[in-house]
């Protein structure tokens, strides 16, 4: 074969089609080759070596497929593609065991319900990752329009964490435009465009706050429970030093 077309049948094809690693296939070219010089020269060969070659090689032709085993492959396909209503319904009534008054069976209803309870559980807990709590933004800073206080620039920065500085306008101005709009000034909802320097040509950055899309709750939980305990640890440290040096002072 790989005299024949050489490229065709290549040593990585050869390989690759018996299942052969390169330096096998390479080795068995070379005892080919060896073999026809041998014979222009006229020498004796051995030749009781070749009985059972292919199976020590592990060359073994593949078998060709019977017709019988396509028909059954096409027919698999064929049942795939168009399912069976028979297998389907056994397997919504759950081999449920109804009265023969032709009442209906209460198993298929309960998993619908079930997999509907998961998809709005599954909603409830995305939602949830935007919490106020679990994002770290205070009540009064989240209560926008409804709230009854007038908010500073340091409240804003703290909401924002970014103070828009536009050409001839005042950041005390932008600020109270942010107040009668919490989110942004000219821009969709929960985005906001700044300045990212003062100056007239800097570049404008656009922040779009997607909530708590990335935000991952067991983490967050975890450090909001540890930050609680350092609280009450750093709290309980000061009152055992204030109590000494009442004692002390005493």
């Amino acid at each position: 074969m790989h005299m024949e077309d050489p490229e065709k049948h290549s040593v990585r094809a050869l390989s690759q089609k018996f299942g052969l690693s390169l330096k096998r296939v390479d080795a068995i070219l070379r005892l080919k080759g060896l073999e026809a010089h041998w014979q222009k020269q006229e020498l004796p060969l051995q030749t009781g070596f070749l009985a059972g070659m292919q199976k020590i090689l592990g060359m073994v032709e593949t078998p060709v497929l019977v017709g019988d085993r396509v028909d059954m492959d096409q027919a698999d396909v064929v049942d795939e593609l168009q399912g069976d209503e028979a297998r389907d319904k056994y397997q919504r009534m759950f081999w449920e065991t109804v009265s023969e008054g032709g009442e209906e069976p209460t198993l298929p209803g309960v998993l619908d319900r079930a997999r509907a309870d998961a998809v709005r559980f599954a909603e409830t807990k995305e939602k949830a990752k935007s919490d106020n709590a679990l994002l770290g933004i205070t009540d009064k800073v989240a209560k926008g329009n409804d709230a009854v206080w007038e908010p500073t620039p340091q409240d804003w920065r703290a909401r924002y964490e970014v103070l828009f500085y536009e050409p001839k306008v005042s950041s005390i101005d932008v600020l109270r435009a942010i107040a009668a709009r919490p989110w942004s000034v000219t821009t969709p909802t929960n985005i906001t465009i700044a300045k990212s320097g003062r100056g007239k040509y800097r570049p404008l950055i656009q922040f779009e706050d997607v909530g708590g899309k990335f935000l991952d709750v067991q983490d967050r939980v975890r450090r909001m429970k540890e930050g609680e305990r350092r609280t009450k640890i750093k709290t309980k440290k000061k009152l055992a030093k204030e109590q000494a040096l009442r004692e002390l002072w005493a």
